[in-house]
């Protein structure tokens, strides 16, 4: 049976740059988004470049049980996976009471439920086979309670501490878990979290390539927690020195500027 990486949120920013990487070195890959003809031009372009096996999954994963769907898709096709990379999360950014409630609820069901399903699923096909990695994308926003942003912030908070836990039961199986923090990354994160200024924001955001290079090189070397970049690392120490409710005054001030 081929072994594979399974890749959401494959077809931009992050999970795109992390694809290229893992293809370059010889990856089998299972390629998960919503967009298939994306999809089917990123497996064209690297089956001719590097002669490896990709399957393509067209999927939202905001709809909870294609969870379920894709785990199964991979079983019957008889794809072994032996890494998982959780990448497809969005934000959202306003006032609590005055977000859409519906959009709060597919952040939800794709930043945490889907990415804890997807986890379970091939977590424990990982435990039988003694062998797995699972890196799931968590943000620097981890670190903090973001005011006008905070249920966004809350699930990358859950994908830190539920990742961190894990790794302590998994190892025992020889499967480690890693938990990528980028900073603000030049992707389309800004526009589809509704910022009032999105140039602004991505002025002195990274690169994902950067972002992915830091990302895939600790991920292959089984680091626990990724922060790529001196920002994020200062950030990460800079809130154990000061309380939570200081930083989250800080956080809400930036936030704010965004809202439309």
């Amino acid at each position: 049976m081929n072994e594979y990486t399974l890749i959401t949120g494959a077809t931009s920013g992050i999970g795109y740059e992390l694809v290229k990487l893992f293809a370059k070195d010889k990856d089998n890959l299972i390629l998960v988004a919503r967009n298939e003809e994306k999809l089917n031009e990123i497996k064209n372009d690297l089956t001719e470049k590097y002669g490896i096996d990709v399957v393509v999954v067209p999927m939202d994963l905001s709809i909870i049980e294609n969870s379920k769907k894709l785990y199964d898709k991979t079983k019957e096709l008889n794809l072994k996976v032996v890494k998982l990379i959780n990448n497809a999360g969005f934000g959202d950014s306003c006032e609590f009471i005055n977000c859409k409630i519906a959009k709060i609820n597919q952040m939800i069901d794709l930043n945490m439920k889907a990415l804890t399903n997807l986890t379970y699923y091939y977590a424990n096909d990982m435990k039988e086979n003694k062998y797995g990695r699972i890196l799931n994308v968590s943000s620097v926003a981890a670190y903090l309670a973001g005011p006008y942003m905070g249920v966004y912030y809350a699930s990358k908070a859950y994908v830190m501490n539920f990742s961190i836990a894990l790794a302590v039961e998994m190892k025992k199986y020889n499967v480690k878990i890693s938990i990528l923090c980028p900073g603000p990354t030049k992707t389309d994160f800004a526009h589809k979290a509704e910022f009032k200024n999105e140039n602004s924001f991505n002025k002195y955001a990274t690169k994902p390539e950067r972002v992915a290079k830091i990302a895939y090189k600790k991920f292959r070397k089984g680091k626990l927690v990724i922060n790529p970049g001196f920002v994020v690392k200062l950030i990460s120490f800079g809130t154990r020195l000061t309380s939570r409710k200081f930083a989250a005054k800080r956080s809400a001030g930036l936030n704010n500027s965004r809202v439309k």
